[in-house]
């Protein structure tokens, strides 16, 4: 695996999987109208090495039109990065506040995400002939943001996921529900 082969990614995935880009930041937003976080903002100063994915309720049809009168419940957004041979998959979620139900419904979420992330690693291999991309030889994180008033560095095992851990990050954004990680390599890195 090299930054060339995930930019090949990339590049070949349709538009409507990657989030807006604003300058080096990307712009995640919240599909949950209710929830008290609108947007994450990722900022990475290199974009070579990164892939974020996000499976909008809007634009990412196969959500809605997989099976009838059932959408698929997908994690927010994905975050692939690339370092020096390995790739690290991080399956981030948000959600407005801890409690178990919310962590449930977050692994439930990030089970329904790698399945389809490995669908699209698995069809890209096929296409370009290739076998650079495989969930089973990645490290996979799993992240679920909520809201507090007083970010900080949380991680626990909810019960009953057969020893998944989930990393609990506690943010407090702005007045209009926006919160920026500055240094986006750096905050994943702590996981």
């Amino acid at each position: 695996m090299t930054n060339s082969d995930l930019r090949k990614l990339r590049d070949a995935a349709i538009a409507h999987l990657k989030p807006k880009l604003k300058g080096k930041n990307f712009i995640i937003k919240e599909n949950d109208s209710r929830s008290i976080i609108k947007e994450i903002n990722l900022c990475f100063q290199n974009r070579d090495d990164v892939l974020v994915i996000q499976q909008d309720i809007e634009t990412c049809k196969v959500i809605d039109d997989l099976f009838e009168g059932k959408r698929l419940e997908s994690c927010d957004f994905i975050v692939l990065i690339c370092k020096k041979t390995n790739l690290y998959v991080y399956f981030c979620e948000i959600k407005s506040s801890n409690t178990e139900l919310n962590r449930s419904k977050a692994m439930r979420q990030i089970q329904s995400s790698t399945y389809f992330l490995d669908f699209v690693f698995k069809n890209y291999n096929h296409c370009k002939e290739s076998k650079i991309f495989d969930l089973d030889n990645c490290e996979v994180k799993k992240v679920m943001f909520y809201y507090s008033a007083i970010s900080q560095k949380n991680s626990i095992t909810p019960k009953n996921n057969k020893g998944d851990k989930l990393h609990l990050i506690p943010i407090a954004c702005d007045e209009n529900g926006i919160f920026e990680i500055a240094d986006a390599y750096s905050f994943f890195d702590r996981f």
